[in-house]
């Protein structure tokens, strides 16, 4: 019975879409309305907009704190190293962050990874345990640079932890998989 009148819920949902709906922005927010081929950011407030032609993206704006994943590296000095790091920012320009980029959270995380990379192999070992402040300003300052023009402002870029590891490659089929 319900496939047979699954057309009434199709119409239902048709209509729908030519009755204006209202978006409301709060003040940690901002928004992106697509409209047909162009774009405008909106800020806090209610907003209307026509679905039939229009479509809105709430994203927050506020400080925000992404973990970057886990890395096995080798520092200057040849030492194997288990890394992982943080990333704090705020988005200040959301037209950019959104429109200009697909995907924006797996480029910040993709861009913090590539950094924690690039001051842990040109760093030997014990420089950076030394000196771990200095390269966590080192990354705040080099994340601040590459993020900007994704409408990011980064506050900081730290280490979460730093570590001598041991690597052990298992190289084969998987299971199930052999012939």
């Amino acid at each position: 019975m319900d496939s047979a009148l699954g057309w009434i819920g199709d119409l239902v949902r048709w209509l729908v879409s030519w009755v204006p709906h209202l978006v409301l922005v709060r003040r940690t927010e901002r928004a992106v309305k697509f409209i047909r081929a162009r774009t405008v950011e909106i800020g806090p407030g209610l907003h209307l907009w026509w679905p039939i032609t229009t479509e809105v993206e709430v994203r927050p704006v506020v400080r925000q704190v992404m973990g970057l994943g886990t890395q096995t590296l080798t520092t200057k000095d040849g030492m194997a190293v288990i890394v992982d790091g943080l990333l704090v920012y705020s988005i200040n320009d959301l037209h950019t962050y959104l429109v200009d980029n697909w995907e924006a959270e797996d480029s910040l995380g993709e861009i913090g990874q590539a950094g924690i990379r690039k001051a842990v192999v040109g760093t030997d070992f014990e420089d950076i345990q030394r000196g771990m402040a200095d390269v966590d300003n080192r990354l705040t300052r080099e994340a601040q640079k590459l993020l900007e023009r994704f409408g990011v402002e980064v506050e900081l870029m730290r280490l979460t932890s730093f570590a001598r590891a041991h690597v052990v490659n298992l190289v084969g089929d998987p299971v199930g998989d052999a012939a």
